[in-house]
């Protein structure tokens, strides 16, 4: 234990407390309404958006209607009395074939295969490989189909080489009547499966019961994440308020699991949520401020193009909120274990000397985690660091470049937002445990 610590504890520890604030049974009581508020306003957003696109309509004017993975655009028209609202397909949403037969847009889908044989030709960029695959997965499992593929050394895309045995992906899609299968990609889904399997393994060993409430979190965490923020913003709707929503979801619901309804939760929660929304808050004056675009990567460049409707801008710094979630809630929830510890080995201690307490606990990891959040950021742009240093250019061009000042941006918001998460979540802690 530090030494600035133990001034702040007894010399006999009482065996027992029988703290009950009454600040604990209102949080206890509020938190599991608000969460339910919160789903319910994910989960009715965008039913709500369809039924207002319907409700608005007027005889003639197209409107787009989700079925299944996609979105069709239909054209309302008014319906008469006693009959039911009609919409009728705009003729250009459907595939269909022209006067000289050719065949309108192609579906495609892809499959898993096990490579049984396999030729090799050398050539003089290469190999041209053809290769016998037994297709494992889909309506056509069991049947063998024949693949050709072509490696050349020095090239991204013809970067493959096929070996009996090998888990494959296929492409295929339906040509004048036949099946027509062609090499994607090398499977690596598995391997990504055997270390979720590891991972999963090593914390339900190390941290037992915990350890299985931080795999519930983390699938917890991924559902919100791709089930109900991804599709809202894709529908368009306001980044930030949505990744604020989101965080803040995230965090109460990680924080109660793997806590509990109690003082110490509620305060790990008001400290993280201040700091994710300070983190938002720096990240968009500054980001506006800087006149960031955030089409500084070819990814946002992409679905500027495929999506005009979508706020690019807005993107970034939902994206510098989601980031820094992670970080900011290990910080808010330390703070808080640790003034929850002390006040249970001193129930005597006063406010001031608990969040004192509490604060410096969070100075020794505040060191840690700011330098854990920054070099996570540079190790996802080390590739673009190197092209920089190999090209010699001038410094004065790389801290202006949007995607680097984005970079930089991302982790010092996160950051800020970290640091104001630590006497935050001191200052509650002291509170909701005082006598």
């Amino acid at each position: 234990m530090p030494e600035t610590l133990k001034k702040f504890l007894p010399a006999k520890i009482s065996s027992k407390d029988k703290f009950e604030s009454k600040i604990f049974s209102v949080s206890a009581k509020i938190l599991p309404e608000v969460l339910l508020i919160l789903l319910s306003l994910l989960l009715v957003l965008p039913a709500a958006a369809d039924t207002a696109a319907v409700s608005a309509a007027e005889p003639g004017m197209e409107i787009e209607i989700e079925q299944g993975e996609h979105f069709l655009t239909y054209q309302y028209e008014a319906p008469e009395a006693g009959q039911e609202e009609v919409y009728r397909p705009d003729q250009e949403e459907i595939p269909q074939t022209d006067q000289e037969g050719i065949p309108g847009p192609v579906e495609e889908d892809y499959f898993r295969g096990e490579v049984l044989e396999v030729e090799s030709y050398t050539t003089q960029r290469g190999l041209n490989q053809t290769a016998e695959v037994k297709i494992t997965s889909g309506p056509y499992a069991g049947n063998v189909v024949t693949i050709d593929n072509y490696y050349e050394e020095h090239n991204r895309f013809l970067d493959i080489i096929l070996e009996e045995g090998m888990q494959v992906i296929l492409v295929g899609f339906e040509q004048g009547g036949e099946m027509e299968f062609h090499l994607q990609d090398m499977a690596r889904d598995r391997g990504l499966l055997w270390a979720g399997l590891l991972l999963g393994a090593a914390l339900l060993i190390v941290g037992k019961i915990k350890g299985l409430k931080t795999i519930i979190t983390l699938v917890i965490t991924g559902v919100i994440i791709i089930r109900v923020m991804l599709p809202l913003l894709l529908e368009g709707y306001p980044p930030i308020p949505v990744a604020t929503l989101s965080a803040l979801i995230i965090i109460t619901v990680i924080l109660v699991i793997i806590g509990g309804f109690n003082a110490k939760t509620a305060a790990a929660i008001l400290g993280t949520g201040s700091g994710v929304i300070a983190a938002g808050i720096m990240a968009y004056y500054v980001g506006n401020l800087a006149n960031l675009t955030g089409l500084g990567t070819q990814e946002a460049q992409m679905l500027a193009v495929g999506q005009e409707t979508l706020d690019i801008t807005g993107l970034l710094y939902a994206g510098i909120i989601i980031g820094a979630l992670g970080a900011i809630t290990d910080v808010g929830m330390s703070v808080a274990s640790s003034a929850f510890q002390i006040k249970k080995a001193n129930p005597a201690i006063r406010f001031r000397e608990l969040t004192a307490a509490a604060i410096e606990v969070g100075r020794d990891v505040m060191g840690t985690m700011a330098n854990t959040l920054i070099l996570a950021y540079v190790g996802g742009a080390i590739p673009f660091l190197l092209l920089l240093l190999q090209n010699q250019i001038h410094w004065l061009r790389i801290i202006n470049m949007d995607f680097m000042a984005s970079e930089i941006l991302s982790g010092i918001a996160g950051t800020l937002g970290l640091v104001l998460a630590i006497p935050v979540t001191a200052a509650a802690a002291g509170f909701l445990l005082r006598k």
